[in-house]
């Protein structure tokens, strides 16, 4: 016993009290965060709509994802990070709020992409934030704490968000506008509170950086980001094809999909800080695409059985997969990004992920109606697979250009 608590408190150490507020203002989000994880349902079985308008909806959240990146990560640059972050979870607590209150697809579409747009402008502006209060060599585990934040916060929304639903599903739009709103001030009182001060590293990393790459410029961080959007595509149907799929060939109830959920949230509140500290030693573009691999599998098993075990195993399998590649992926676009535009780095690594959630659940949903579920989760793994071997590539890449690099520095005189 002393040992795992000896390799957790390793885990843990270091990470700056600035890195540990942040993770509780998000968590304090997240606990309450339900609606995109029951919007399908909500769409199908309470307003009566076809599966394929959950679909569309779906996607359009991921247009306002996609606005959120440029937007937040664009601004932050300018206005600062904690300031967006704030208006983010301010305005989209409104924007739930006002949601439960519309059933027209029509005023539902724009409201959601509005909704979305201030929700996601969060992210990027948030990552900038940790990149500033964490040193490179903890950023990677800076990510994961906010992730272990996140996932807390999602041990709980689901798993309550299951049983509103049973009972009313506007209570899920209740829940996730206060929590949004609540977190918002929070956030503002941390910051008058001077928890969330810029620290001395951070203020002379920015004096000391001479040559800021724009990320517009960057070729290997473009291909970084068609492989981020390829393994994000395998995340998001979670949220659309795959809760269906549970309802309907598994059997499952909404409250049953939710305490499933949990076990996703669960995986990641216990292993995720430590796996990726151990992870540490290897190259995070590896672990990237073997986390990618692992998402695709963990769909790709569906067909081979059915209920709880199956359904279970599935989730363990693609839950290993997003905590190795998450934090990977988040602490190397941090160390790459200058410092003058990690917010657009940051936006831009967002927008990988908005990308994917525009085509991915239209994509998945079409699939699963034409052609069947095992096709489409069968399709996945092939995809898991293919991008696996192209974030390899990319290391590659990366790793002859570190080696060209060291070839023609100068050797020092004697």
């Amino acid at each position: 016993m002393s040992r795992i608590w000896s390799t957790y408190r390793e885990a843990f150490n270091g990470l700056p009290p600035s890195v540990w507020w942040l993770s509780l203002v998000l968590f304090v989000n997240r606990a309450g965060a339900m609606v995109i994880t029951f919007l399908a349902l909500y769409l199908t079985q309470e307003l009566g709509h076809p599966l394929t308008a959950a679909g569309w909806m779906l996607s359009i959240y991921g247009a306002g994802h996609l606005a959120g990146a440029f937007v937040g990560g664009w601004l932050c640059d300018r206005l600062g990070a904690l300031r967006i972050q704030f208006w983010a979870l301010a305005l989209s607590g409104v924007g739930y709020l006002l949601l439960e209150h519309v059933q027209s697809l029509q005023v539902m579409s724009v409201l959601v992409f509005l909704t979305a747009t201030a929700a996601e402008s969060f992210r990027p502006a948030n990552g900038a934030a940790l990149a500033e209060m964490a040193p490179p060599e903890l950023r990677a585990r800076a990510v994961a704490l906010n992730r272990l934040a996140i996932n807390l916060g999602w041990a709980i929304g689901p798993a309550i968000g299951g049983l509103l639903a049973a009972y009313d599903y506007r209570w899920l739009f209740r829940v996730d506008g206060l929590t949004c709103i609540g977190a918002a001030f929070l956030l503002a009182r941390l910051r008058r509170g001077g928890r969330l001060e810029t620290p001395g590293f951070a203020i002379e990393e920015r004096a000391a950086e001479t040559v800021a790459t724009h990320p517009m410029r960057d070729r290997e961080f473009w291909v970084f980001l068609v492989l981020t959007a390829a393994m994000a595509a395998l995340f998001f149907q979670a949220w659309g094809s795959f809760p269906v799929y549970l309802k309907e060939i598994y059997g499952f109830s909404e409250a049953e999909y939710g305490f499933l959920m949990a076990i996703n949230a669960l995986m990641i509140l216990l292993f995720e800080v430590v796996l990726t500290h151990r992870a540490e030693r290897f190259s995070p573009i590896s672990v990237t695409g073997l986390g990618a691999f692992l998402v695709g599998l963990g769909f790709a098993v569906l067909p081979f059985g059915v209920g709880w075990t199956m359904a279970s195993l599935s989730i363990v399998i693609w839950t290993l997969g997003e905590m190795l590649s998450i934090p990977a992926a988040g602490g190397w676009v941090a160390n790459r990004a200058s410092v003058r535009h990690r917010g657009k780095y940051m936006g831009l690594h967002t927008s990988a992920w908005g990308i994917a959630m525009v085509f991915a659940p239209v994509a998945g949903t079409w699939i699963y109606t034409e052609f069947g579920p095992n096709t489409l989760w069968l399709g996945l793994g092939v995809v898991g697979l293919v991008t696996w071997l192209g974030f390899e590539l990319l290391r590659k890449r990366l790793e002859r250009q570190t080696d060209t690099v060291a070839a023609v520095q100068p050797i020092p005189a004697a």
